[in-house]
């Protein structure tokens, strides 16, 4: 297996690469700096035969299916008993027009050659030009695939060892991605290199009009589940405004599991050989935000409560969050207001009433930390604050003005 080693930062600062800080450390426009510096670079190989492009260039991501029962960096069962997760490849030279299987969000490891010390490596075992069915294949995902007669094999077991061999190749089968070949990225392999060079250019071979309506494909081993250490992810992926609301429950599921804040980031997907992806940072839809300081205190919310309550500006019923904070939370000053917000956000953000608001999904976020802010101005010594996901978001002297109730 192609094992991304931790030490081969080491081997980048020795070629005079660029060498990434940890996603973790990073602000949102660090990391979209960091994700478009990795797109643009071609690179064919990181320093040698054996080190494959994507140690240092280009985006290994993971699309997700953000849901409350399962953490988005969980492995299915399925890929754990065949030993393989098969993961996007993005680069300048490999554009496509939307994630696998229309996944609107995704996560995108740590590059290996900024992975950070105390973080797991991934193993990559396989490369497919396209998008290779691999849940149909064994091998860990890499080998022979159940749908067609024939037995798959590696491209180098093959004989196929040029692009032009690959896409003969395909071309024969009738251009069916399970019996395409795969080439192998494991250790002690020869040329993996030189391997995924002719993976790439085998996917931009087939010609713009197919290559953008397929990815280029990692089979890797997998993951530890360990969010302090694996996976190394770098940021959360929103290809569009329907997948904001995944990603906010992603972004609560890795605050929860390692108190750090992941970024999410706008990516938008080139639509034409002519375009590029490009990425954006919006802090007004995280659901988690920077803390200036640890926490002060151990807890900050006592308890909370969703309720129905009828509001006279919206002229109906709408859901209630009543919130207790606890005597330590009830006087935190401004530097603690996001530590409040965030184990907030984190308990009650991913319950029905708040997260599948039908009134304000996109700014319910906004809102409830703006009528936060409002309690701790105009009504901190109430026993309970009462905050409704439903209310716009509004800018903050107005909001006090109207007495936290927006409408």
């Amino acid at each position: 297996m192609m094992l991304i080693k931790n030490s081969l930062a080491v081997a980048t600062a020795a070629l005079g690469l660029a060498v990434l800080a940890p996603a973790h450390a990073a602000t949102g426009e660090e990391v979209v700096r960091q994700l478009t510096d990795l797109y643009n670079n071609k690179a064919l190989d990181c320093g040698s035969a054996t080190r494959p492009a994507f140690l240092c260039s280009g985006l290994v991501i993971s699309p997700t299916k953000p849901s409350t029962a399962t953490a988005f960096y969980s492995v299915s069962p399925a890929d754990q008993a065949k030993g393989g997760v098969a993961v996007t490849y993005l680069r300048r030279d490999t554009k496509f027009i939307a994630l696998p299987n229309g996944a609107t969000t995704a996560f995108v490891f740590n590059p290996a050659f900024s992975n950070p010390t105390d973080h797991q490596d991934y193993n990559v075992l396989c490369a497919f030009p396209v998008a290779g069915s691999s849940q149909s294949r064994g091998g860990n995902g890499c080998g022979d695939s159940s749908q067609t007669t024939a037995v798959e094999k590696s491209c180098a077991q093959l004989g196929v060892t040029t692009p032009a061999q690959w896409l003969s190749a395909y071309r024969a089968s009738g251009s069916r991605p399970a019996a395409q070949c795969s080439f192998d990225m494991r250790v002690g392999a020869p040329a993996t290199a030189q391997a995924l060079t002719n993976s790439l250019k085998a996917m931009r071979d087939l010609g713009s009009a197919e290559s953008m309506r397929t990815s280029s494909e990692l089979i890797v081993s997998p993951w530890k589940i360990d969010p302090l250490r694996s996976p190394s992810v770098m940021a959360l992926l929103s290809t569009n405004s329907s997948g904001l609301n995944g990603s906010r429950l992603s972004q609560v599921q890795w605050y929860r599991a390692s108190g750090q804040l992941l970024p999410i980031v706008n990516m938008v997907l080139p639509q034409t050989v002519t375009q590029d992806a490009s990425f954006s940072y919006d802090a007004n839809q995280q659901a988690i935000y920077p803390e200036a300081e640890s926490d002060s205190c151990p807890q900050y919310i006592q308890s909370g409560s969703w309720v129905t309550r009828y509001d006279p500006g919206f002229k109906r019923n709408i859901a209630t969050l009543s919130v207790v904070p606890t005597n330590c939370g009830r006087a935190v000053l401004s530097n603690q207001t996001n530590n409040f917000f965030n184990e907030m956000v984190s308990k009650f953000y991913p319950d029905p009433d708040w997260i599948n608001n039908p009134d304000s999904r996109s700014a319910s976020i906004q809102s409830m930390r703006s009528q936060l802010i409002c309690h701790f101005v105009i009504a901190r010594g109430k026993a309970s604050y009462n905050l409704e996901p439903s209310r716009p978001a509004i800018d903050q002297a107005t909001t006090n003005a109207r007495g936290c109730n927006n409408f």
